[in-house]
């Protein structure tokens, strides 16, 4: 079991930190619901100023991007912008009040997700509007040199063909830039209960890195389980997955390090395993998140934390001490 005493070093909280435990459905939902935000392209009163009739709205941009538009004041604004003219923040000053709010750094409160509970019925309704067309590729080496650094082969990307390299990238019908030097992936994902399969395109050189039509709440790999042994391992990313599966077979992803995320995976899966270990990051949501679960799960176990590089999670763990190293971790944990 790990120790929820010992945090270590606060992380430096960035976007894409954020953006790796919340939505920006969330975001919005917690931070507008107050003025009436409730759908898409629905007004509701601007938070910025007197607006007895109506006029600002959210809508989802053609990239696929929820934007804020007061149309007698500010428009254009992501989630981030909003906090920013909100609290007359900074950009780094909004990426640390969000990470307060929402407990995501020491110290910091806990957002009642309750009181935003209908941020995922909007989560649903961006995803149904996000239409991802794209080419696909025989693996050029630029893509095959990023998933190197972690061990994984192109074997292993192929095994279970739910990730590949892609090339041209369009949302909503509008083009995205991209460089043939930084490569760009797809992961496709089965619904649980239908044959519908979703999309989400990770770019990791992008300022951008995800586009996404797959509701949060579907996991990687679930329907690649082999169910070879009695042990399931739950992680937080698809990196993170196909690291460990190097070493178990029994292993599936949440999208997002999430209590909700997590508790969904264990509702479909905690009668086809005798133990269920969750493996999320070694940062402070990581902790907090193992913490309430640690009574719902067999084990709760983490990445031995290390700084310099930064060493949070198992791709993290492989990339720098090896594939020796990262078996003998994981064995640990297993037994």
């Amino acid at each position: 079991m790990i120790d929820f005493k010992f945090v270590g070093p606060t992380v430096k909280v960035s976007k894409d930190l954020l953006l790796s435990k919340l939505s920006p459905e969330m975001i919005h939902a917690y931070y507008l619901g107050a003025y009436g935000f409730r759908n898409l392209n629905k007004k509701f009163s601007s938070p910025f100023r007197k607006d007895s009739d109506p006029s600002a709205e959210v809508r989802l941009s053609r990239g696929g991007k929820l934007i804020f538009n007061d149309y007698g004041g500010k428009q254009g604004l992501d989630c981030f912008g909003i906090v920013q003219e909100l609290f007359s923040l900074d950009f780094t000053g909004a990426l640390n009040k969000i990470a307060a709010d929402f407990g995501i750094i020491h110290g910091g409160g806990q957002a009642d997700l309750r009181q935003i509970a209908w941020a995922k019925d909007l989560d649903k309704k961006v995803r149904e509007e996000t239409l991802i067309q794209f080419e696909l590729l025989d693996w050029p080496q630029e893509a095959l040199q990023f998933w190197k650094q972690f061990h994984i082969t192109k074997e292993e990307l192929e095994k279970d063909k739910d990730v590949f390299a892609i090339g041209e990238l369009c949302i909503n019908k509008g083009w995205i830039t991209n460089s043939k030097n930084k490569p760009q992936f797809v992961y496709v994902m089965g619904d649980i209960e239908t044959p519908k399969m979703f999309f989400k395109v990770y770019r990791p050189y992008y300022a951008r890195k995800w586009y996404s039509n797959c509701p949060n709440n579907i996991p990687f790999g679930y329907h690649s389980l082999p169910f070879l042994s009695d042990t399931l391992i739950i992680t937080k990313s698809y990196k993170d997955m196909k690291v460990l599966r190097k070493f178990h077979p029994d292993v599936c992803a949440t999208q997002n390090e999430s209590v909700e995320a997590a508790r969904f995976v264990l509702e479909l899966l905690n009668n086809k395993y005798k133990r269920i270990i969750l493996w999320y990051d070694a940062d402070e949501t990581g902790l907090r998140v193992a913490d309430e679960l640690k009574n719902e799960v067999s084990k709760t176990v983490t990445t031995p934390l290390h700084f310099t590089p930064m060493v949070k999670d198992p791709a993290d763990y492989i990339s720098f001490y090896g594939p020796d190293a990262m078996e003998v971790l994981t064995r640990n944990y297993l037994k």
